[in-house]
């Protein structure tokens, strides 16, 4: 049995965020239809860098709407 072999994207961004809250949404609404036009498979590696905030829950939010392109971690300190 052969496992499928995940092929790696062109483009790899990665975005720490820290008490971002307000802006999750927007940058993804910014972010994610200029990265479609380029054609290219895409990544964004978000990093929710010890906020104090909500960030971290609104990036998973914003990952179950674009779950194929975000992937998310996080850090306790900054």
């Amino acid at each position: 049995m052969k496992s499928a072999k995940k092929t790696l994207p062109e483009i790899s961004i990665v975005v720490p965020f820290y008490n971002e809250s307000a802006s999750v949404k927007v940058f993804f609404e910014k972010v994610i239809p200029i990265l479609r036009q380029t054609k290219s498979s895409f990544e964004i590696v978000c990093v929710n860098d010890g906020s104090r905030d909500d960030t971290f829950d609104k990036l998973l939010s914003e990952k179950k709407k674009f779950s194929e392109w975000i992937a998310t971690y996080k850090t306790r300190l900054n």
